[in-house]
């Protein structure tokens, strides 16, 4: 142990970052949800033992936040260990749904130094710690709140009138608990009180998903008057299924978020357009709404749309529209959906803005359903943009083209981002998008002005890489090159595919898809913006906290 201690606290700390490392790669159950892990969990937090070596090395390590910040919630004496050995560093606590109840109240008794928190719960009986709870959370930052029962479903799982326990009511102990420093707040599953206090002031992010109707009652309370007390919000997601805000008291007053960002909203096209009515945002660069009403969708929707665009009014700033209603909307096969989509064809040439509007900068559209459909969607918005977004799994069963029914949306558009089905790939790549119409012999492509073209999760068969390279060589000679070309995420994306079609864009951007699922637990998502506190009874630098943990500027 000489040499080795006689080294500078640099350089050990060097040395314990590297240990840690190794430990916590062979074993993700140090900073990942124990329910995934099948290795012996009593070796699971074997770094512990580099505080029990020697006096210089404990008061190193005991001093180190990047050991002693991130928990999951285990064992018992595990648990009480490891608050005993962080001392007062600023927590990032997770309670899984395999946490027990006695671990779960040790960390609720250090709730003052925790700065974000993780709690799944299985029903309302493992919410049962108002006898434990602390009065205070001075540097509480970020709440997640998860029903698991409710979250498991799934989103479109369960149908109305069907029996569902899932949502439950917010802990009453976030009601008794001053939350100074909230900034950040997710719940999912359980029926909101509006008039909770977990409703902070100083929310920026704020996310509620309220699956279903259940025996606790519909929410409480008018969502308008949590929102109107919300100044600073910039990211604002609420979701709705079954649990409409319809039914609640409506309000005709409005409400003003002033740094509001980015607006998603999933509900009944109603709920959304009375949420669009009552807000105002303007400095909101982002809207993304959702329809969850099955095959009862609304002959208002172009309306809804409209509405939202309208509320898009910030000079100079990008802007962006989704439009999302699939796997809610059921429009295949039926007399009434072809009547509904008859009464958006006959709304599209009435639409109209309340006032002069910025053209927006991005219009994405996903689907699930067939060309008509979608395009008549694209009638009613393609005059205010000149990008179209097509995230699409579209069908081939229409008779007639789709495109002559849109062509005079398509001038406009600049850049198309597209992700089709692959039966009708080289159809509409040769014949209607880069180049012209063989049914109707114009010599014009339908979008004359694009100049971006991106292909997504594209599988390259000998017909398609035949339709683009002819495609792209086509409006080449015709004086209307597509400058740009982005393959993103593509099968079968050989090298010599990439050079047949280089000479014809002036820009080209590949990349092929992913070889395996890259994706992991969500446990670290979002707490990379929560920076460590400076407390004065623990001593640490810069150089402690490692660089997945410093904050950064979203994107």
């Amino acid at each position: 142990m000489a040499p080795i201690s006689r080294l500078s606290d640099d350089v050990l700390r060097m040395i314990f970052k590297e240990c840690y490392n190794v430990m916590t790669e062979d074993n993700p159950c140090v900073l990942h949800d124990l329910i995934h892990c099948t290795q012996d969990h009593s070796r699971q937090y074997d770094w512990f033992l580099l505080a029990f070596v020697c006096r210089k090395w404990r008061a190193i390590v005991l001093n180190m936040p990047f050991l002693w910040s991130k928990f999951v919630v285990g064992d018992l004496r595990v648990t009480q260990m490891f608050l005993a050995l962080s001392k007062t560093a600023p927590l990032f606590i997770k309670v899984p749904l395999t946490a027990q109840i006695l671990p779960t109240y040790e960390v609720f008794k250090a709730f003052p130094r925790i700065r974000s928190i993780e709690l799944d719960v299985k029903s309302i009986v493992d919410l049962n710690l108002e006898p434990r709870f602390p009065k205070e959370a001075p540097i509480l930052q970020k709440i997640v709140l998860r029903n698991h029962k409710a979250v498991k479903r799934g989103l479109g799982r369960i149908q109305p009138g069907e029996e569902n326990n899932g949502d439950i009511p917010i802990p009453g102990v976030f009601d008794h608990c001053p939350l100074p420093s909230l900034t950040s707040l997710s719940i999912e599953g359980f029926t909101p009180d509006w008039r909770n206090r977990i409703f902070v002031p100083t929310l920026s992010n704020l996310t509620v998903r309220v699956t279903a109707m259940n025996k606790y009652g519909k929410p409480e309370g008018c969502i308008l008057d949590a929102l109107d007390q919300m100044k600073n919000l910039r990211i604002l997601d609420l979701t709705f299924e079954y649990a409409s805000l319809n039914g609640l008291t409506r309000q005709t007053r409005q409400v003003s978020l002033p740094k509001l960002e980015e607006l998603a909203l999933c509900d009944s096209t109603e709920s959304c357009a009375y949420l669009l009515e009552r807000l105002e945002y303007p400095v909101t660069t982002t809207v993304c709404i959702y329809i969850t009403e099955g095959g009862r969708a609304s002959p208002s929707l172009p309306s809804l749309l409209a509405t939202a665009c309208s509320r898009l009014s910030v000079p100079g700033a990008p802007q962006i529209l989704t439009v999302g209603l699939w796997e809610s909307l059921d429009l295949h096969g039926g007399g009434r959906n072809l009547a509904f989509w008859d009464k958006v064809v006959e709304t599209r040439v009435n639409l109209s803005f309340p006032h002069p509007v910025k053209p927006l900068f991005h219009i994405e559209i996903r689907c699930s359903w067939d060309w008509v459909a979608l395009f008549t969607l694209g009638v009613s918005l393609g005059p205010v943009s000149n990008t179209l977004v097509l995230l699409i799994k579209c069908g081939i069963h229409y008779s007639e083209d789709p495109w002559e029914v849109v062509k005079e949306s398509m001038p406009k558009v600049h850049t198309l981002h597209w992700r089709p089905d692959m039966a009708v790939l080289e159809r509409l790549l040769s014949r209607d998008i880069l180049h012209k119409s063989k049914r109707t012999k114009e010599t014009k492509p339908f979008f004359p002005d694009l100049r971006t073209l991106i292909l997504q999760g594209i599988y390259f068969r000998a017909d398609a890489i035949w339709a683009l390279e002819n495609g792209l060589s086509e409006r080449k000679e015709s004086g209307r090159p597509i400058r740009t070309l982005e393959l993103l995420e593509c099968e079968k994306l050989d090298s010599w595919i990439v050079e047949s079609v280089r000479g014809s864009v002036d820009q080209l951007i590949w990349q092929e898809e992913p070889s395996g699922n890259e994706s992991g637990d969500d446990y670290d998502d979002g707490e990379a913006e929560l920076e460590y506190g400076t407390e004065s009874s623990y001593q640490s630098s810069d150089e402690d906290i490692p660089d997945e943990t410093a904050p950064h500027p979203k994107a």
